[in-house]
């Protein structure tokens, strides 16, 4: 069901930022020689007009995806039900988004090319991550949205990391997917502590009513994807979600490159 007529604005400006960022990967690709995301190791020329390869054939071969069955919540995969059926990983933990889709488990290549993505060069790693993200949620039926967000990044962090591995993510994501892309739909409030340093309870508090929907968007009656780079106790995506519902969102999907088990 598409959102009713009026509903869903977005404010319009100049897309100068992935313009910029695609000529910049460009350069970068004339200039330098393709090494694999995964290893680093040199790469053979694309065919004439091809796509340019991003993984050596032993880390494309390591490079799982999550493809059989997974838990409708959090998105990890079904391999360790409760005896009720239900997954161990989100049994008991509230998550406000309808569904998340992960496309693979964070551990080996998967949690190095994370946290490849997260170093201030790993805007080629985190684009490589959106085009596996791309394929993962073209292969699902249930992935339907209106337009797509991501996780944002607090200002402080951004003058050391200099790039938003998710903000890279969901624009390679949305433009695979032909949706609008809105980087800028959520902010925080607050600056808050790094959700790897702190404890499961800790986590969840650390993020409580910490993000909010900027000035100048209507998205009431939308269905909103929300990109991050993992998701483990789901506390930030859940933040998220919540923030866009009240807003008026009436269904929020997480797509994240990993889920931690």
């Amino acid at each position: 069901m598409s959102p009713p007529a009026g509903t869903l604005r977005i404010v319009n400006r100049p897309a100068l930022k992935p313009f910029f960022r695609s000529l910049r990967r460009g350069c970068a690709g004339v200039l330098f020689p393709p090494c694999c995301c995964g290893c680093g190791a040199a790469l053979p020329d694309s065919p004439a007009g091809g796509p340019p390869e991003e993984f050596c054939h032993g880390c494309a071969a390591e490079l799982a995806l999550i493809t059989g069955a997974a838990c409708a919540k959090c998105g990890a995969p079904s391999a360790l039900p409760r005896p009720d059926g239900r997954c161990v990983h989100c049994q008991g933990h509230p998550m406000r988004f309808d569904h998340a889709l992960a496309v693979g488990v964070y551990d080996g290549l998967w949690r190095r090319l994370v946290l490849a993505a997260k170093q201030p060069t790993g805007e080629g790693v985190a684009a490589a991550l959106g085009r596996l993200a791309a394929r993962s949620v073209a292969g699902s039926e249930h992935e339907v949205a209106d337009l797509v967000t991501c996780v944002p990044m607090h200002w402080r962090r951004r003058l050391a990391r200099r790039h938003n591995p998710p903000e890279v993510m969901g624009e390679v994501l949305s433009r695979k997917l032909g949706l609008p892309f809105e980087p800028r739909l959520l902010a925080w409030r607050r600056g808050v502590r790094k959700q790897a340093d702190l404890s499961q309870t800790d986590r969840r508090r650390n993020v409580r009513q910490a993000l909010r929907l900027r000035p100048g968007f209507r998205i009431a009656g939308a269905r909103v994807m929300v990109v991050d780079d993992i998701l483990t106790t789901g506390a930030t995506c859940s933040e998220a979600a919540r923030a866009l519902r009240q807003a008026g969102a009436v269904r929020v999907v997480a797509v994240v490159a990993a889920r931690s088990l």
